[in-house]
């Protein structure tokens, strides 16, 4: 089985069977970025990559057939933001709030 990463939008899709995965590519489904891994990869592959028919791991993807193993892939956290936690959130809040009421009161005595 394979999975997809899209960078662009920072998801990770699939599992995909070769046939499956080949025609979503051919129909522009993926962004150009787009990374891709199957069971024997040690990390992503450009999906560009691997349909070119570049040797990957020793292997095009057209050699390699669908894994009877679906274990999940590596995560890839390369670029990934984190959202802000609850404090964060809270003094983002506090800023805007006094920002707001500055404004307020700036308009107000005009």
């Amino acid at each position: 089985m394979y999975y997809v990463f899209e960078r662009t939008t920072g998801s990770q899709l699939g599992p995909f069977n070769p046939g499956e995965l080949e025609q979503k590519w051919q129909m522009g489904e993926f962004g150009k970025d787009a990374l891709v891994w199957w069971e024997g990869l040690q990390d992503w592959v450009p999906m560009e990559q691997a349909f070119s028919g570049q040797q990957v791991a020793g292997e095009t993807i057209a050699q390699v057939q669908a894994a009877q193993d679906q274990s999940m892939p590596p995560i890839r956290q390369q670029g990934r933001k984190e959202a802000p936690n609850l404090k964060q959130r809270w003094v983002m809040a506090g800023i805007f709030l006094c920002g707001s009421l500055l404004l307020i009161y700036l308009y107000a005595t005009l």
